[in-house]
């Protein structure tokens, strides 16, 4: 997507804490072959110590204040453990509950704390049977990645709130998987640790982007690290623009209007930049109000759907469930975890030839080779073992799609609970009594109970126990499938059972899929053009489709309107008649929101444009819902400073009240 160079230049680059992350060594010990890099060498340097800091009569004190010093010396505060504060939360929580049992069992819990010994520990791990194998590391490669991504891209069972979170997650994953940074070091990147530059490739009569992307490390026990830099050059004729991390950061950074360039505001007006003759490199510079911004954020609702906060971070608890939903919707049967990405990087790094272990330690922040090996390793063997030891060629493809996670993905294995077994959990006997005990609260104060002490305490109970036992119930099923379903498959072949070994294209559009999400998909997962000219649109159109999608709000899970939808007349191009249907549903709506006297689809949800077209034209079964959405949507969610307006009669109004009276007189929505 470069502009060739003219022939008369000269051509001369969580939160919650995974609880992986507590076992990496952190020690830090300096490598005698590394020549300093940070030293002024055309100084001479006096080797005496300097010690005219004791000698500074300033700092004489008389002999109380020294007496004072001993005295209030704390020693337990320079011995002990130096934790991170997601090892220390971990840490306190553990004490809070043997806190809480020794007072139940009526003991000092220090004395009781200092009574257990290692060999009662040892007996009681081998009477209740314990777990004291490590949780086994899963290493996601790319070719996991890419049907990782692609599920992630096209999946409609998994609705984020904002179309922002989708892209965030792809980036994240792509810079994960290639670089092996720790997750809450990238959840950290903001724009000033980005660099987009425009590189004369070396090569060629074309220049490459290159992203550089500096990782501020946040585990810095002995002391803070340094911040390592991690430069990703343009891939020209890139097989899968879904792997791309230029298209969705590029995306990004166009969607927030990030470049300090003003007019600089799409991939098309990218790709006709130059590099002036003499020199080899055009940096594009970001906005300084975005400098401090993170990259990766959280959304947070507004009286006009979801949007991106302006500044509050996502946090690594977020990105954890939202890794996970995605991998369970594609088949995993692993649990994909921000880790995995860390340690498949970590193992690409350790047998390629091109990365020394010095480079590998250097990016991985590891003091040496042993902290791979002990913890990142897995403990599958990858190399064909038979074939090296009978001097055969190993098959090196085969042991890799062996270790692989995608050799376990089963698309039909239990992802959710049917609706009745669900409720049958509600036969459990202790979620009985729970139920029980707040129906009778419920009758005993006629309409109150939620003001008394306790009541909310018992609602938590019961949401809390009913999640832990759909939980249960699922993993039984889950477990159950994985015993019975081999057996099953060998029965069924052995009966006659023959599969179609032309299933057709794996990735597949889903109807049901918002027109935003099908243009995102199809001008991403494209195959690379014959003609640089058609690889630059190629690329162009995909950061353009990111750029778009980043303002695309999802909502979450979408309620579909009521009654039948509109039959789609049998056309050449059904995404027109779509479009077109669209048009006539939301020109209906608009006219119904400013003639009926007490109308049934909110007004507010209909100007906003980012929403998804079924939020937007949604209709009530009654104006008093649509006046609960009102309030609960919308007005609840209105805060002091919050921008005010109505979008349909593209008018701003001063104040939450100024908003409920036009909502009544203009659009007969009653609060």
């Amino acid at each position: 997507m470069r502009c060739c160079q003219q022939a008369d230049c000269s051509s001369d680059d969580s939160d919650e804490s995974d609880i992986e992350s507590c076992f990496d060594s952190e020690d830090e010990e300096s490598d005698p072959d590394t020549n300093p890099t940070d030293v002024d060498t055309d100084v001479e340097r006096d080797n005496r110590a300097n010690i005219s800091w004791l000698l500074d009569e300033n700092k004489d004190h008389l002999p109380e204040y020294y007496l004072n010093q001993e005295d209030e010396f704390d020693e337990f505060e320079y011995i002990g453990e130096d934790y991170s504060d997601n090892s220390c939360l971990l840490l306190d929580f553990i004490e809070e509950w043997f806190s809480q049992y020794c007072k139940y069992i009526h003991k000092d819990s220090e004395r009781t704390m200092g009574d257990i010994s290692l060999h009662i520990l040892r007996k009681l791990v081998k009477k209740y049977k314990l777990i004291k194998e490590k949780r086994e590391k899963m290493a996601m490669y790319v070719e996991d990645l890419v049907e990782y991504l692609q599920t992630n891209l096209t999946t409609t069972k998994k609705r984020y709130t904002h179309g922002q979170h989708r892209i965030q997650l792809a980036l994240f994953c792509q810079l994960a998987g290639f670089s092996g940074n720790r997750p809450q070091a990238l959840l950290n990147l903001r724009y000033q640790d980005i660099i987009v530059t425009l590189l004369r490739d070396p090569n060629g009569s074309l220049y490459r982007i290159l992203i550089e992307f500096t990782c501020e490390f946040t585990k810095q026990f002995l002391g803070v690290k340094d911040a390592n830099k991690f430069p990703l050059p343009e891939i020209i004729f890139d097989p899968s623009l879904i792997l791309s991390p230029h298209v969705f950061l590029l995306g990004l950074i166009f969607a927030n209007r990030a470049f300090a360039v003003p007019n600089l505001t799409s991939a098309e007006q990218l790709s006709r930049l130059d590099i002036r003759p003499g020199y080899q490199q055009l940096e594009l510079l970001l906005k300084s109000s975005m400098l401090n911004v993170p990259i990766f954020r959280k959304s947070v609702r507004t009286g006009y759907g979801y949007e991106i906060s302006p500044h509050e971070p996502l946090s690594y608890a977020t990105l954890l469930l939202l890794m996970k939903a995605v991998g369970v919707i594609a088949g995993f049967l692993q649990p994909t975890r921000p880790y995995c990405l860390r340690y498949g990087a970590g193992n690409e790094f350790n047998q390629s030839s091109d990365v020394s272990d010095a480079l590998q330690n250097m990016m991985l922040q590891h003091a040496n080779i042993d902290t791979l090996i002990k913890h990142y390793l897995p403990r599958r063997v990858t190399a064909d073992i038979r074939a090296i030891v009978s001097g055969y060629e190993p098959q090196k493809d085969l042991m890799r799609a062996a270790c692989q996670m995608t050799r376990w993905i089963d698309p039909n294995h239990p992802q959710n609970l049917t609706h009745e077994q669900s409720q049958s959990i509600d036969n459990h006997h202790r979620l009985r009594q729970l139920l029980a005990q707040r129906a009778r609260w419920n009758r005993r104060f006629k309409g109150a109970a939620t003001k008394q002490p306790g009541y909310g305490s018992l609602s938590s109970d019961i949401v809390n126990l009913r999640q832990r036992l759909r939980a249960a119930l699922l993993k039984k099923l889950r477990d159950q499938w994985d015993v019975e379903n081999p057996v099953n498959e060998v029965e069924l072949q052995l009966s006659g059972l023959k599969f179609n070994n032309n299933p057709g294209i794996k990735v597949q559009v889903v109807d049901k899929m918002p027109l935003m999400q099908m243009c995102l998909v199809e001008t991403v997962m494209t195959m690379p053009g014959t003609m640089v000219e058609e690889e630059f649109r190629r690329y162009n159109a995909a950061i353009d489709a990111v750029a778009a999608y980043c303002h695309f709000q999802e909502g979450g899970a979408v309620a579909m309107p009521r009654g039948r939808p509109p039959t789609q007349a049998k056309r050449a191009c059904p995404q027109l008649v779509a479009e077109d249907a669209e048009k006539q549903a939301l020109s209906a709506a608009m006219l119904l929101v400013f003639t009926e006297e007490r109308p049934t689809i909110c007004f507010v949800c209909l100007g906003e444009a980012s929403l998804p077209f079924e939020k937007r034209v949604y209709s009530f079964a009654s104006p008093g819902d649509l006046t609960k959405h009102f309030k609960r949507k919308h007005l609840s969610n209105i805060r002091r400073g919050d921008w005010i307006g109505c979008k349909v009669c593209r008018m701003f109004l001063k104040h939450k009240m100024h908003l409920q009276n036009h909502a009544a007189r203009i659009h007969g929505t009653v609060s």
